[in-house]
């Protein structure tokens, strides 16, 4: 691709995407000596940033990492039976039969998350059962 090209590339691509450079410039970011940090508008933690241009991504994961631990933990108060956690799933030993009462803490577990974060989106899950990973993935 040409230089011209990409140019118009870029700024096509940052014209449509404005709010990501308007969601930065309103972050809370600090510097402190040589270091850098942004605080997560819904976990409160602070996060180490090399370039004021990752804050959006920063934040971006570590919201979804914090909504998942959280939601976990609730779930957790009810079934500790988690045998595998990775990025955004969970696996869990179900007994045959008491599925209906498993998607009912799972739910419930949601739901107390949706009403401690209130965030301006309601989160939700996706519930599979199945004997194997690949049943349930």
């Amino acid at each position: 691709m040409s230089k011209e090209k990409a140019r118009d590339l870029l700024c096509a691509y940052w014209d449509r995407n404005w709010s990501v450079k308007s969601f930065v410039d309103a972050q809370n970011i600090r510097t402190i000596g040589n270091d850098m940090w942004v605080q997560n508008p819904v976990s409160k933690f602070w996060h180490s940033l090399r370039f004021k241009k990752d804050a959006f991504s920063t934040i971006n994961q570590s919201t979804g990492a914090y909504c998942f631990d959280k939601w976990v933990a609730y779930y957790r108060v009810s079934r500790p039976n988690i045998v595998g956690q990775f990025h955004d799933e969970s696996i869990n030993v179900v007994k045959k039969g008491e599925e209906e009462l498993h998607t009912n803490y799972l739910q419930s577990a949601i739901e107390m998350l949706n009403e401690d974060l209130k965030l301006n989106v309601k989160l939700g899950i996706d519930i599979q059962y199945g004997n194997n990973y690949s049943q349930i993935h």
